[in-house]
């Protein structure tokens, strides 16, 4: 049987433990429709009106039990160092680099976060630079760290390609398909659907046997569709 300790978990943070949206709905109006949310144009609006904007989001409901039960997985799986990969905009990335560094360290960690930055040109030729850099780093942090990877969304799937199998925690459904394009990869879609029952927790999706089932599938599969669910419960 193979052991969670042969996976890398790597965590989004807008949607999954930051609240983007509601801070966006705060400066652009409640009359916002989700679909806008999602275009590049509103970057641009967002960082003009406020730089520090990354810097002062809130938390998901829900944020610090999901923070309790990632530690222990991680804790479990030996991996210790937390991995945030986020998208980050091309328009004053610099702030909204720094930005999302300063919510990290605010909310979670209590020593040094490292910072890996894609270039916004690299291709996925590029991948194996930024994986070394990851590997090197994983070598040195500090036991209270947690390395911050920032890139366009589309370079997330830069990281997937190397054993030990990774495993990505993401709320943007359409991470999955460029995530899974290694066979040996795993992607959670995080979304803010009422649970219909427990089985629908990260706790379930990221419990030993759950991942033990999911890198067995894995193996068994030379293509198809490698996801997990896991719904945010409503409080």
């Amino acid at each position: 049987m193979v052991k969670a300790a042969h996976t890398r978990l790597f965590l989004d943070l807008d949607g999954v433990f930051f609240d983007f949206e509601k801070s966006a709905i705060a400066i652009l109006g409640e009359s916002t429709k989700q679909a806008e949310l999602k275009k590049r144009e509103i970057w641009h609006e967002l960082m003009d009106h406020k730089p520090s904007f990354f810097a002062n989001l809130e938390l998901m409901p829900g944020a610090d039990a999901l923070w309790l039960e990632i530690r222990e997985f991680l804790e479990r799986s030996g991996q210790n160092t937390p991995i945030f990969l986020t998208g980050c905009p091309r328009y004053k990335r610099e702030e909204a680099e720094m930005g999302k560094e300063a919510c990290v360290k605010k909310y979670f960690i209590k020593g040094e976060v490292h910072k890996i930055s894609v270039k916004e040109d690299a291709t996925i030729d590029d991948a194996m630079v930024y994986q070394e850099r990851l590997n090197e780093l994983l070598k040195t942090v500090g036991p209270n760290d947690a390395i911050l990877i920032l890139c366009r969304p589309d370079q997330k799937n830069f990281f997937s390609l190397t054993l030990p199998i990774p495993i990505l925690l993401d709320d943007r459904d359409k991470a999955g398909p460029l995530w899974t394009q290694h066979p040996a990869s795993l992607f959670i879609h995080h979304t803010s659907e009422p649970a219909a029952n427990n089985n629908n927790s990260v706790r379930a999706s990221l419990s030993e046997k759950a991942v033990d089932r999911s890198i067995e599938r894995l193996r068994e599969m030379k293509g198809g569709n490698r996801r997990i669910t896991h719904r945010k419960r409503r409080t």
